[in-house]
């Protein structure tokens, strides 16, 4: 499992907690970051021995390259768990993570986004997106969440969150 942009950790801890106590590879540029999901990895009670903290930028290779160093032997792109969250800031990055999330997918990975419905994150873009791979992907909702009106104002007053899985568009008719 890859908890991608981690931030605090807390996708990754859920995951791990709910998800059989999964290993987890929690990757930021930000250490500050990787502090605070250490942190809340042990503040939760989970497994110390399933954590690898992964201070790179995944995104500047192919995540096969990117991840080879980190997964173990036997394992590829297609038994990995991806999770990312409230990463798409600019359409720079939104662009950046999407394709290497499309190119992760086309190697079977299963990708879950959790997003406040920021522009540069949503499906239309989403489904125009056509990564190096050749592929085309969209994003599937899987759930959306109502925001208390203190976190919508805080959000740049967006009123939900959504669960989202990048798919192959084909999938999705």
């Amino acid at each position: 499992m890859l908890d991608l942009g981690c931030g605090s950790g807390v996708g990754g801890v859920a995951a791990h907690l709910l998800h059989g106590a999964a290993p987890v590879l929690a990757n930021d540029i930000d250490a500050t970051a990787l502090v605070a999901s250490e942190v809340n990895w042990y503040a939760n009670g989970a497994r110390r021995d399933h954590l690898t903290l992964l201070p790179v930028d995944l995104l500047g290779r192919p995540p096969a390259t990117s991840l080879a160093p980190y997964l173990p032997p036997a394992a590829s792109l297609r038994d990995l768990l991806v999770l990312v969250g409230d990463v798409a800031y600019d359409a720079d990055i939104a662009t950046a993570v999407l394709q290497w999330l499309c190119a992760a997918a086309s190697h079977g990975a299963t990708v879950i986004i959790g997003d406040p419905g920021r522009t540069a994150f949503n499906t239309a873009a989403a489904a125009t997106l056509v990564p190096r791979t050749g592929a085309a992907f969209t994003l599937r909702e899987l759930a959306t969440y109502p925001l208390p009106p203190r976190l919508s104002l805080e959000n740049a007053t967006f009123a939900t969150a959504g669960v989202l899985q990048l798919v192959p568009a084909a999938a999705t008719a």
